[in-house]
């Protein structure tokens, strides 16, 4: 297919032809702005289809090239290798090559989709092709179909389309395998959703619990603090009802050094009376 088109402007810098190199920015920055364009307008357009819809996007892949032979086809096959896996492409990559050398007879631009069995699924291919000045760029969006919204006679029609009718048979042998390892798969991953949740929300009980705990006794706490604080206060008022001032803090602790000064020195007294009493002892045994 050709270099891309930021190595075929890197040779033109090299060899100093900069007005080639120039004209071949001014093209990429248009392919860029058709990218991004594309990129919106195909996913919509296949998620919202009203035949073949898709669930999601699982892949897509583009390039710029710049295309010296347009006889040469070949890089279209390995690059939906790259992409796309599976025994039923060959019809298919035939009507892309169909389509590209339309585009590259015609230096128009394209854009078409097909049904193909590919890596285990039934997938909706969404491509776009624009060529001018040698440059080519293309983008291909590969969708899974939604098959509870698909209608049945467009996909067989599509399908049949893009593969060869040699295959079809070996194709729906596979494909019913699949659809079994499918259905056992979806149980099983449905199952351990299921499960995940359970866990999650029986997780999501026990904190709730914990929480309610914690605020049981931080109010118990609080109760107890509130009590206190009310009978501080009520002992403060009886005492202003008896005509005594409540007792500062300080007068508090000069009261408590007192007592404990009174307690020793009552403590002494007593050891005086114990001495006292056994020197006496002594002095009648003596006698």
């Amino acid at each position: 297919m050709g270099q891309t088109l930021s190595e075929q402007i890197d040779e033109r810098e090299k060899k100093e032809e900069h007005h080639e190199a120039l004209k071949l920015r001014k093209i990429e920055r248009d392919m860029r702005q058709r990218f991004e364009e594309k990129k919106a307008t195909l996913y919509i357009g296949a998620l919202n289809d009203e035949c073949l819809p898709i669930i999601c996007a699982v892949d897509t892949f583009y390039d710029f090239l710049f295309v010296g032979d347009k006889k040469d086809l070949s890089g279209i096959e390995i690059i939906l290798n790259k992409h796309l896996r599976g025994k039923y492409k060959a019809k298919f990559v035939d009507l892309i090559k169909s389509v590209v050398k339309n585009v590259l007879k015609k230096k128009s631009a394209e854009s078409y989709m097909h049904v193909v069995y590919a890596n285990m699924s039934f997938l909706r291919i969404d491509y776009y092709i624009y060529f001018t000045d040698d440059t080519l760029f293309y983008f291909v969006q590969v969708g899974v179909l939604d098959m509870e919204r698909v209608r049945l006679p467009v996909l067989i029609y599509e399908l049949t389309r893009a593969t060869r009718p040699t295959e079809l048979k070996e194709l729906v042998v596979e494909a019913k395998g699949t659809a079994k390892s499918s259905r056992i798969l979806h149980q099983t991953l449905k199952y351990l959703a299921d499960a995940a949740k359970q866990t999650t929300g029986q997780e999501e009980e026990e904190k709730t619990n914990e929480n309610e705990e914690e605020e049981e006794e931080e109010s118990d706490e609080d109760k107890e603090e509130e009590e206190e604080g009310e009978k501080t206060k009520k002992s403060k008022e009886e005492l202003e009802e008896d005509g005594t001032k409540p007792k500062s803090e300080e007068e508090e602790e000069e009261e408590e050094e007192e007592e404990e000064e009174e307690e020793e020195e009552e403590e002494k007294e007593e050891e005086k009376k114990l001495k006292k009493k056994k020197t006496e002892k002594k002095g009648v045994k003596q006698t």
